[in-house]
């Protein structure tokens, strides 16, 4: 291996590092963006309002095309854990017990 293949080498590592520290980054964001929306709606227990998507949604428009809302992918993960609950209607509420952990 000469100098030119460890150095491409050695750029891709960290590129690579670098990109993984910023998806942590952006998911720890939307994991706080999505729990301070819930607890701004006062939705966070059954027994209150819950919401609907609005608020949630993807971006509309050309906002999409000017880099990722993690919005949706916390929302998903935090769906999987149990953090964010449905209702019966299909409404979503935080549960601030399992929040905790997130927030």
């Amino acid at each position: 291996m000469n100098a030119t293949t460890g150095l491409t080498l050695l750029i891709i590592i960290v590129l690579l590092v670098l990109t993984y520290l910023m998806w942590r980054a952006l998911m720890r964001r939307g994991f706080r963006k999505v729990v301070a929306i819930f607890r701004a709606a006062k939705a966070t227990d059954s027994s209150e309002p819950a919401r609907s998507r609005a608020g949630l949604e993807a971006r509309s428009g050309m906002l999409r095309y000017f880099g990722p809302d993690y919005k949706q992918t916390a929302m998903r993960i935090m769906g999987q854990d149990r953090i964010i609950l449905m209702t019966k209607d299909e409404k979503f509420y935080l549960s601030e017990e399992a929040s905790g952990s997130r927030a």
